[in-house]
């Protein structure tokens, strides 16, 4: 029952000189609201006409508009004369909707102070730790909007633009303005709300429509993608019931769906509470975390939903006479998902259109060679209905294809999957004897055959080799010295010595040379952080660092027993890596590994190696990707049919 005002309002105090006046203002507002709530129209151009002229009527320059929503709570829908600076912190002020709650409950028009002084309204504002400057309403004056006894909206009004308090006749006025607007909001109410039903019952129709196939796959994938269109969620799941157990067969916007998906979604728990309960459910993590809140089997969804992003599932059964078919899951972010009332006949409607697919298709899927009779009576329908003179040129253009496909001989090909090799592997040794002085090339990086990697220093043999310099000048100096004195002995004898230090520095030189390490082959450095061996001493012979030959490389590709005898060193080969999909590297089978790899549950696997050119080193050590190999040639009818035959002639040896 509705309360009434504490408070009573003053009475009005009027001049015969303002009555008339007075009555003058509200009748024209009266017959101006009247307009404007009969118009119709949506709720938003109901407001702009109405919310004004009810406040410049009870000379109120500000005035706010609360929607009911159900349940006693509300929704600021329109402010009029707010200031910009304060529109923001109204529109999302939780003490202005408190305070629409608490003028719902009276009879009449309350003010702010009643507010204030409410019981219901001063525990809120505690349980929420709203400090009591931040408690007071924005508004002077809450009027209920109510019509046949229920509360459809609460009009907020400012302070009188003349300082002066709401009387009585403003009260009034306002009880009869409110009972109209009522009538028009229940009546605005009820056209969204037919408007929103027939949106729905089409979204219906058309889901309904999509799903009518006979292909158990395409319904379960286009349930789960196209229930969005009539309830809004996040994520759908179907799952059937299989061997007493709910599997999920179809996930919203994935394709193909794995066989640990249940788990992979973390849903396992939810699904066996699901199939031990048989019935619809709703968790959300608003009332799990509720401790007040009676929810069954509330332990299995607090997991699941502190587990991931979902806070809120509906899970409604796929039934019918014969039984439990499964479940239709739709999950949603939102931690009081799925709470929407008006939504329930739908959602039965929902699940019984999904059910009657799901069971036709089933009932379809298991009569006996239906995907292989079905298609070939209707060909032979439309065959028959055709044009003569169009079939026999169909049915001559079908025979040439057959023939074409039984004799003529076409590639075959031997496909597994590839491994990148270096072909070898190859070291960068010292020629003589010093220190690592440079390193040109980094580990793992890429070098041409000829480049240099590194350089060495030996002062020992600086230091030698500029003595030996020295003794040259000197021995050649003392030869002419000899020559000009005519003394052949002399002469021929330092001549000798200048000859012996210009080989030795010759030699001297050329072993400078080989302190140059230069890469073999063109390839990858292999050795990591051989930028750390500067300044380490190398004797002759010693390594220091490999590199893997890549130019060309070699392919290691997995074939299968079965086609390993069809295969010749030579053969013309073909290699797609993981890094490239869409090119081809040529190659040749260079060799057949002798001895095969037992695979358990399959044909044993032989190693065949392919040589393929790598001249901008794109192909890499470790790279996979897949490769075909030329096992001769065949008819196309033959190679579709050699697994067959073979699987046969094994079989029964024949």
């Amino acid at each position: 029952m509705a309360r009434r005002s504490p408070r009573p309002f003053p009475t009005e105090h009027r001049t015969s000189t303002n009555v008339f006046a007075a009555v003058a203002t509200r009748a024209l507002a009266l017959q101006e609201i009247a307009l404007a709530l009969a118009s119709g129209g949506d709720l938003a151009a109901m407001a702009s006409a109405f919310v004004p002229v009810a406040a410049r009527a009870v000379k109120s320059g500000e005035a706010l508009l609360f929607i009911a929503r159900g349940e006693g709570s509300f929704e600021l829908a329109f402010l009029h004369g707010v200031p910009d600076d304060l529109r923001e912190g109204l529109e999302g002020s939780a003490v202005e909707l408190a305070a629409a709650s608490v003028a719902a409950e009276f009879e009449e028009p309350i003010t702010r102070d009643v507010i204030l002084e409410d019981e219901s309204f001063q525990e809120w504002c505690r349980e929420q730790e709203i400090e009591e400057s931040a408690r007071r309403p924005f508004a002077e004056l809450y009027a209920p909007l109510r019509a046949d006894g229920a509360v459809l909206g609460v009009l907020g009004l400012g302070r009188r633009m003349d300082g002066l308090d709401f009387d009585r006749g403003d009260v009034a006025f306002l009880e009869h303005v409110g009972s109209s607007a009522a009538v028009a909001l229940s009546r605005a109410h009820l056209q969204r709300e037919n408007e929103t039903k027939i949106e729905l019952l089409r979204a219906l129709a058309r889901f309904t429509g999509e799903i009518s196939t006979l292909d158990l796959s395409r319904v379960l994938q286009t349930v789960a993608n196209t229930t969005e269109a009539v309830v809004e969620r996040d994520r759908a799941l179907v799952a059937l019931l299989e061997g007493g157990a709910l599997k999920v067969r179809a996930v919203s916007d994935k394709v193909t769906v794995e066989a640990n998906e249940a788990e992979v979604l973390g849903i396992i728990d939810v699904l066996a509470t699901l199939r031990r309960r048989g019935t619809r459910v709703r968790a959300t993590a608003e009332e799990v975390g509720d401790e007040s809140a009676a929810v069954p089997d509330r332990e299995v969804f607090a997991r699941y939903f502190e587990s991931g992003d979902m806070q809120s599932i509906l899970a409604l059964p796929l039934q019918d006479e014969e039984g439990l078919l499964g479940y239709l899951i739709l999950e949603s972010r939102n931690p009081a998902g799925f709470g929407d009332p008006n939504a329930e006949e739908f959602l039965g409607i929902l699940s019984g259109s999904v059910t009657v697919a799901i069971r036709n298709a089933d009932l379809y899927r298991r009569l006996p060679m239906v995907g292989f009779l079905a298609p070939l009576a209707s060909q032979r329908r439309r065959l028959a209905s055709m044009d003569p003179k169009r079939r026999t040129v169909l049915l001559a253009g079908i025979g040439a294809a057959t023939l074409f496909l039984v004799a003529f001989p076409l590639p075959r090909y031997a496909r597994g999957p590839a491994t990148i090799r270096p072909s070898e592997i190859l070291p960068v040794t010292a020629y003589a004897p010093g220190m690592v002085e440079r390193v040109w090339v980094g580990g793992g990086k890429n070098v041409v055959a000829g480049a240099p990697v590194a350089s060495l220093r030996n002062r020992e043999s600086d230091a030698r080799l500029a003595a030996a310099q020295a003794d040259l000048s000197i021995a050649e100096r003392r030869a002419a010295e000899a020559a000009e004195r005519r003394d052949p002995v002399e002469e021929q004898r330092w001549s000798l010595q200048a000859r012996n230090l210009a080989g030795w520095m010759s030699y001297a030189r050329s072993e400078d040379q080989d302190q140059r390490l230069l890469a073999p082959v063109t390839g990858s450095i292999l050795t990591p952080r051989i930028e750390e061996r500067v300044g380490e001493h190398l004797d002759r012979g010693d390594v220091l660092c490999e590199i893997a030959r890549l130019d060309p490389v070699h392919v290691e590709v997995q074939i299968s027993e079965e086609d390993i005898g069809e295969l010749r060193p030579g053969a013309p080969a073909r290699v797609k890596a993981v890094s490239y999909p869409d090119r081809q590297f040529r190659g040749k089978i260079l060799s057949i590994a002798p001895e095969g790899t037992p695979v358990p549950g399959k044909p044993t696997a032989f190693v065949v190696t392919v040589e393929c050119a790598n001249p901008n080193l794109e192909l890499l050590a470790g790279m996979t990707g897949r490769a075909k190999l030329e096992a001769g040639t065949a008819p196309w009818i033959w190679s579709a049919l050699r697994p067959l035959v073979h699987a046969m002639r094994m079989k029964f040896w024949i």
